[in-house]
């Protein structure tokens, strides 16, 4: 879930943006705010925290793990921008139909960059078979003993 839901934020808020070029309503740049914005948290720690660790991948999975983070970097660092002109918008530069199509275009570049992520991660699972029951995937720390180190790369 901590992975789709970006997916569908982003998707959502860049069609919204798009609406939003032609009707300028304020209320709408609100919600296209918080979508933009949720999108990116929820990328981030997607793409930070809940991105799991993989082992002994064959070379043609890696190749496409290889493709699948690249993607998931991006949609990261485009939301964030989005969000950011995003908030530029709401908040200086009210109601310019310019500056809201370069707002479009960065969370359109999101939007296809997240569903680039998504065809490669959906490539991993189901035509490499890394993930399910636990394939290819390092096991979780289990020690009693030791404190949860969380996620790190």
């Amino acid at each position: 879930m901590v992975v789709h839901f970006p997916i569908v934020l982003l998707i959502f808020g860049v069609i919204l943006q798009l609406i939003q070029i032609f009707i300028l309503k304020p209320n709408m740049d609100w919600v296209i705010l918080l979508m933009v914005g949720v999108g990116f948290m929820g990328a981030y720690i997607a793409g930070v925290y809940a991105h799991p660790h993989t082992h002994d991948l064959t070379e043609t999975a890696k190749s496409v793990l290889e493709q699948h983070d690249k993607f998931a970097e991006w949609t990261i660092y485009s939301s964030a921008i989005a969000a950011t002109l995003k908030l530029v918008s709401v908040f200086l530069l009210k109601q310019n139909r310019l500056f809201e199509i370069l707002v479009f275009l960065v969370l359109a570049f999101s939007a296809y960059s997240v569903s680039e992520a998504g065809h490669y991660g959906s490539q991993l699972v189901y035509l490499e078979g890394v993930g399910p029951q636990g394939n290819y995937l390092e096991p979780e720390k289990t020690n009693e003993n030791s404190k949860d180190e969380g996620h790190s790369h």
